[in-house]
């Protein structure tokens, strides 16, 4: 399986040892998993210039460790606060470069989450405007669904 390479100079300064690592690991985690899998219309991915990658959420982690093996450049992932806190899976979202999100549903102090994610919001998007690269998930949660689940309205708003 063959992977995208990461966009040369200054953007390739910003993965740090830690990141290469756990990309190497999902990489190769999913080329066990995947028997195949092609990345259609790549050319078309800016080298330069912020992007912001949206994508559907079926699959719990396999969702978002497939998306940063196989995404170019170094990505900040957004992920709920819950996760931060589990041993394994907290250690692995921070080194893959994961934002918390505080999920109302999953917060005592709804004004808090809210005043705290107005301001990741804020930095999401000037790390948008500073060139960096943002992944996340606007159903905001893994379903077992087939379809598509109402998307919250962080995407639009960053």
């Amino acid at each position: 399986m063959s992977w995208l390479r990461d966009p040369e100079g200054q953007e390739q300064q910003k993965l740090t040892v830690t990141y290469r690592l756990l990309r190497r690991f999902n990489r190769s985690l999913m080329s066990v998993w995947f028997r195949e899998l092609e990345i259609v219309d790549n050319e078309n991915l800016p080298h330069d210039g912020g992007i912001i990658f949206v994508s559907w959420h079926p699959s719990g982690l396999i969702d978002p460790m497939l998306l940063h093996a196989a995404l170019p450049g170094r990505l900040s992932i957004l992920a709920k606060h819950t996760l931060f806190d589990l041993p394994i899976i907290g250690r692995m979202i921070r080194a893959g470069g994961g934002l918390p999100i505080y999920r109302l549903g999953d917060s005592d102090n709804l004004k808090l989450a809210k005043s705290k994610n107005g301001k990741m919001l804020e930095n999401a998007g000037q790390e948008i405007a500073n060139g960096g690269r943002l992944l996340l998930f606007p159903e905001g949660r893994t379903h077992t669904e087939s379809g598509v689940s109402k998307a919250k309205t962080g995407a639009a708003r960053i």
